[in-house]
């Protein structure tokens, strides 16, 4: 595709080198080259076509990892919202001094303990979602397995203590329970979508950059074949050339 007028040149050549009688010697060196170029032309097809497929899905990848960190945002504030709701009720129901009634006091503190950690989930989501972002833009392999095994790996450590936190507080709250129980699930989805499954945005990238330095490697092996072919087919042509082909 990157060299189909340079193709046709040469396949011109290579017709005229017939019509002239060139030596069958060097047509047939000429033609293997002209046919190992074809070749390399057909397999740079193939890693474009590969590079495309590979952006499409690293770009759906990146898409449901945004829309899954909105859901997992819409769960924690939902439960922080329910427990506020849950504990100005039961405030609500009891005769002062509230702050001396052990349900109220214990409510209280779980409230306190499951805002913080709802508000640190969120923030660790947001920040594994950005370095999704940052692991798209990246180009070089060591970088993006630092980026994987230091950054995200620590944001992940923090959101799944902030789950644990968050589900210890909960016990004696079923309803909330099963929220908190869908925002692991969610979570866990969540770190597969970005490095853990196979076709995580960390690996996507991953394949992208390594199909993309194939492409490299047989755009460079096809100039290679040009350089050999093309002064070697003009020279000789130019040699037997007469005033009618001038």
């Amino acid at each position: 595709p990157l060299y189909s007028s340079a193709a046709s040149d040469v396949y011109k050549r290579q017709v005229s080198m017939q019509e002239l009688e060139i030596s069958p010697e060097l047509t047939t060196v000429l033609t293997d080259y002209y046919q190992q170029f074809l070749k390399t032309d057909s397999q740079l097809l193939q890693q474009m076509q590969v590079q495309h497929q590979l952006s499409e899905q690293l770009e759906q990848r990146t898409e449901s990892v945004s829309s899954l960190g909105e859901e997992i945002q819409e769960i924690a504030e939902a439960i922080t919202g329910k427990i506020d709701l849950t504990l100005t009720r039961q405030i609500q129901s009891l005769r002062p001094p509230v702050a001396e009634q052990p349900d109220t006091s214990a409510l209280i503190d779980n409230y306190s303990a499951v805002e913080r950690s709802s508000y640190s989930l969120m923030l660790n989501v947001l920040r594994i979602s950005m370095l999704s972002q940052q692991i798209r833009e990246t180009q070089n392999q060591d970088l993006l397995l630092s980026i994987r095994e230091n950054d995200i790996r620590e944001q992940e450590s923090m959101l799944r203590n902030a789950i644990l936190v968050i589900k210890q507080h909960l016990q004696n709250y079923p309803d909330l329970m099963l929220q908190a129980d869908l925002l692991q699930q969610q979570i866990d989805s969540f770190i597969h979508l970005v490095v853990d499954d196979d076709n995580s945005v960390y690996q996507l990238r991953i394949r992208q950059i390594e199909a993309y330095e194939q492409s490299q490697i047989v755009q460079q092996q096809g100039l290679d074949i040009l350089e050999i072919l093309m002064p070697v087919s003009y020279t000789h042509l130019r040699a037997h050339e007469t005033p009618e082909h001038l």
